[in-house]
């Protein structure tokens, strides 16, 4: 059997930002604690926090683990 690594750093060969928005907004409108909120204004909190969180984290005044928790712990 042979078995592939596979990275595609600049989204060339799969289109990884489409299959991440699908992939959230089908768990996001299954799972009990958010079926009854809105998408949209999830993922715009969401983005905001992200953006936030990394500027902080390039500049090595959080870790990796903080920018996750803390991305949705504030959205």
């Amino acid at each position: 059997m042979r078995k592939l690594v596979l990275f595609d750093l600049d989204n060339t060969l799969l289109p990884f930002h489409s299959y991440w928005e699908k992939a959230n907004v089908e768990i996001f409108n299954s799972s009990s604690l958010t079926k009854n909120l809105n998408y949209e204004s999830f993922i715009n909190l969401y983005r905001k926090y992200d953006k936030e969180l990394w500027e902080l984290h390039l500049q090595q005044l959080i870790s990796l683990d903080e920018l996750r928790q803390q991305r949705l712990i504030k959205t």
